[in-house]
């Protein structure tokens, strides 16, 4: 240990900041600022320690020229790792000020915070021992704590008279110096240490101040974990965070008055939440859930039912298990002819409260096509769920359960126990030959001698494409409007257009939604529009809004050569470079999001794309789309911008994207659609082969490399990719000395082509001069002009793969952000998986000398994945959408 301590012994200071230092040289210096900025004067009034605990960045560097610029006012301890904890704790060794602060060194404190503290301390000297301020998040979340409502003014809190005001946090609280001679702060804790000794020291007085004037920023990082995921897979925070912290609080606050306060009732209320909300106790052995539940109950009997049902600060859903797990039983009943799920007397669910939230609602082929989901706290298989057709006869049609592996769709369990049952379901009524028909949901609840039915109410989730405002549509001549929970379907004609719209007018002139004096003159104008539009075939084609290059530009060429009397357009953005190139070419080329594109967007009879983000696709994105639901009744056809190789049923399944069509290129990929969690029919997943692939060839190659690594979605913003394995992956390769030695000697070039995410970062890329990064060049020309490909996990290499040119897979992380699905990069892939940069450069210099040709086994690969290699890709997929 190092400790450089210049400061006076006899000097008294007000303050005295101990901050515990551990790799955190990118915040470090905004904290350290914060304290030197203070309006009270830092050079007379505060002490900063600072401990660095085995830090192994620059934090060391830029802590001793801080202390070697204040020597006055810093000192300086150097030392091995042992936690936050033991640092505090030896920090506070060599504290001189009258009261005591622990800002983390990652956030920071407003100026006047010191001041603000000081004089409230002065007022209220002998009242109380602890100070605290509101915390505010900044960076990766941002806006006031959660605990912040006790701030409303700068006040004393008497914890018997209000003991649910948690404080938990010793950085956003200051102390009385002495309070430290009785309380250090527990070294065997995980993550609670704070909350542990800020109770004991608490308990002395039962009352702290609270100064609203004050400010402390909480920097929650974007390249940080949540709590509840590193909890999940760390046992510290199961059996010994319940020993050593809530039993280690009973014990400590019986030893002081032979029961367990209020306050702390309401604290290990608080407290307890986050673990009740774990998923699952999958971590644990047998023996340990044993051990695990004895203590929560163990806890669980200190705790009433009020510190939970009375607590503002647990979040809702959790209220009920949390009761429920403390009686361990419940009933249900049928109480005013509804069914309730009851603990003791505590109301834990009502069945009928709860509504059908819709997914899809469209009429095609002559059927009513319904989708949608029902959650609540009754097992599944204790509900049926039943369209209700009312026509000349009354026909019940039962709706099909879908299993959907989407978290938002899965039934949500706490520590193991099933709790929120989630119920998707789909339904398709033929519709009869007659003028007009009613259908309405029915739920039928059956446990033990429980029968009952009800209607329920309806709802709208986001993907839907009606909703509380935009209760129509029309399509194949008729009209489908959604009224008191009832869907009648008539024949389409203009009296009845009119009156639904004007129905969906009065209810957003009745509550004046975000975006209204936008969406009504559009509409209207709309309305009168469409008219011209009504028996026109229209398609639209996109890739992405800023680039044109992809599989939808290569099928939007060849659909523009054939004599169909279809109105085809292709969707971009007017800064794209791509823009002018379109419009020198074709005459329909609409500039994305504009007025034309919009009517365009509700009027087209076929959306078809290389991707199905809705940002790309949907012209209303940053309006409020809700307004305008109902009136876009398109189909929409996935082309897809690659190969689909890993499982992204999260993404894109039926229920948030109802396609038409996805195409595929391999009988693998379309039985990858077919697996759980998708829930599309095969007659909607054709292999037909991908556009862009007419336009490959190997008549150009040259010696060139292509190196073209994928993006990873959690690099969120510039400081996590700084400090990114993948950047220094990507700097390493493109600056590896052997690798261009070997290329000067085979007069090989390396063509770099950054993944449109990366661009944004390109400026902070380390790159060597002999690299040469394209940007504006097609990946068509690309691929056809190199000999050989680098990735890691991009799709792109199926694209090189298709000309039978050699692959390489540079795996030197596996931090990439999709679940893995059917293709086996070992067993599969086109290419050899490599995870060492010396091995991959090998790799490259035995490819250079074979002249670049792809091995047998890996031909028969492709030969083997692929349905078609010939050139006739945009023909198929053309013929396809015209038929369907």
């Amino acid at each position: 240990m190092n400790i450089t301590n210049n400061i006076k012994k006899d000097k008294q200071f007000k303050f005295s900041i101990v901050m515990s230092i551990y790799n955190v040289e990118d915040y470090i210096n905004e904290a350290i600022d914060s304290i030197i900025n203070q309006t009270l004067d830092f050079n007379e009034n505060i002490q900063l320690i600072l401990v660095d605990d085995g830090s192994c960045d620059n934090s060391t560097k830029i802590l001793q020229e801080y202390q070697r610029k204040y020597p006055s006012n810093i000192t300086l301890i150097i030392k091995e790792n042992e936690g936050q904890g033991p640092s505090r704790n030896r920090g506070l060794e060599y504290v001189q000020g009258r009261y005591v602060n622990f800002l983390d060194s990652d956030d920071y404190l407003t100026p006047e915070t010191l001041e603000n503290v000081y004089q409230f301390f002065k007022k209220h000297e002998k009242e109380i021992d602890i100070v605290a301020i509101p915390m505010y998040l900044c960076d990766k979340s941002t806006g006031p704590h959660r605990l912040n409502d006790k701030f409303k003014k700068t006040r004393i809190i008497d914890l018997e008279i209000e003991p649910n005001n948690p404080q938990l946090s010793t950085s956003s609280a200051f102390f009385k110096k002495e309070v430290f001679d009785k309380f250090k702060f527990p070294t065997n804790l995980v993550s609670s240490e704070d909350a542990y000794i800020l109770a004991q020291i608490l308990l002395e007085k039962k009352k702290y101040g609270v100064v609203k004037e004050a400010k402390y920023y909480y920097r929650q990082r974007f390249d940080s974990t949540s709590t509840t995921d590193d909890m999940i897979n760390q046992k510290e925070y199961y059996i010994p965070r319940l020993t050593d912290y809530f039993i280690g609080l009973i014990n400590y606050d019986i030893s002081l008055d032979n029961k367990v306060c209020e306050y702390i009732k309401f604290l290990m209320a608080y407290e307890l939440q986050w673990l009740l909300q774990l998923p699952n106790t999958d971590i644990l052995t047998d023996d340990e859930k044993i051990e695990f539940w004895n203590k929560l109950d163990y806890v669980l009997e200190f705790i009433d039912e009020e510190n939970i049902d009375k607590n503002i600060y647990i979040q809702q859903p959790l209220q009920a298990f949390f009761i429920y797990l403390k009686n361990r039983q419940h009933k249900i009943n049928l109480e005013d002819n509804k069914v309730v799920l009851k603990t003791n007397q505590y109301l834990i669910d009502t069945l009928d409260k709860h509504k059908i939230w819709l997914d899809i609602v469209e009429i095609r082929d002559g059927y009513l096509n319904i989708s949608g989901l029902f959650s609540s706290n009754f097992k599944n298989d204790t509900i049926d769920i039943y369209l209700v057709c009312e026509d000349e006869k009354i026909n019940v049609i039962k709706c099909r359960k879908v299993k959907y592996t989407n978290p938002s769709r899965l039934t949500k369990s706490y520590l193991s126990i099933n709790w929120l049952y989630r119920y998707a379901f789909d339904v398709e009524v033929p519709l009869p030959h007659i003028h007009e028909s009613k259908y309405t949901f029915k739920i039928i609840y059956t446990e033990n001698t429980i029968v009952h039915t009800f209607k329920p109410w309806i709802g709208f989730n986001g993907t839907c494409n009606l909703s509380a405002f935009s209760r129509y549509q029309v399509n194949n001549n008729k009209i489908c409007t959604l009224e008191n929970g009832s869907f009648t379907i008539k024949e389409a004609t203009t009296p009845r257009t009119i009156k639904a719209e004007l129905k969906d007018l009065k209810e957003q002139i009745h509550r004046i939604p975000e975006g209204f004096y936008k969406a009504v003159p559009f509409r209207i104008v709309y309305n009168i529009i469409q008219k011209l539009y009504k028996n026109k075939d229209v398609w639209l084609f996109s890739d992405r809004p800023d680039f044109a290059d992809d599989n939808a530009k290569c099928l939007f060429e060849y659909a523009t050569t054939q004599d169909d009397n279809i109105t085809k357009y292709f969707i971009i953005n007017k800064d794209s470079p791509d823009y002018n190139k379109l419009r020198k070419k074709h005459e329909n080329i609409i500039k994305h999001g504009s007025l034309k594109h919009k009517i365009l967007y509700l009027t087209a009879q076929k959306n078809i794309s290389s991707y199905v983000n809705e940002n790309f696709i949907n012209p209303f994105y940053d309006d409020n789309y809700s307004l305008y639901k109902g009136l876009n009744t398109s189909h929409q056809y996935f082309l897809q911008h690659g190969v689909t190789k890993d499982d992204v049923s999260y993404f894109i399944s039926k229920y948030n994207k109802n396609l038409t069509m996805i195409n595929t290129v391999s009988d693998y990929e379309q039985q990858s659609f077919m697996s759980e969690g998708y829930n599309f029919n095969k007659e909607r997943i054709p292999v037909l082969g991908f556009p862009r692939y007419d336009n490959l060839n190997n008549k150009q190659t040259q010696k060139q490399i292509l190196y073209m690594p994928t993006w990873r979605m959690q690099l969120e913003n510039e400081l996590v990719f700084k400090n990114s394995q993948y950047k220094q992956t990507l700097e390493n390769f493109l600056n590896n000395k052997q690798l261009h030695k070997i290329l000067e000697k085979e007069g090989y070039k390396i063509v770099f082509r950054p993944h449109p995410e990366l661009v944004k970062y390109m400026d902070l890329i380390n790159i060597h001069e002999n690299i040469n990064v394209v940007m504006d060049k097609s990946y068509q020309e690309l691929f056809n002009e190199s000999a050989l490909l680098v990735t890691d996990y991009s799709s792109v290499y199926f694209d090189f793969a298709y000309l039978k040119k050699p692959v390489i897979y540079y795996h030197a992380d596996e931090n990439y952000h999709y679940e893995e699905g059917y293709f086996n990069y070992e067993n599969m892939g086109f290419g050899e998986v490599i995870k060492k940069e010396e091995d991959l450069v090998k790799k490259i210099e035995d490819y250079l000398y074979l002249n670049c040709q792809m091995e047998e086994k890996y031909v028969k690969r492709v030969k083997d994945f692929f349905k078609y290699t010939d050139q006739n890709n945009c023909k198929r997929v053309y013929e396809w959408i015209y038929e369907n």
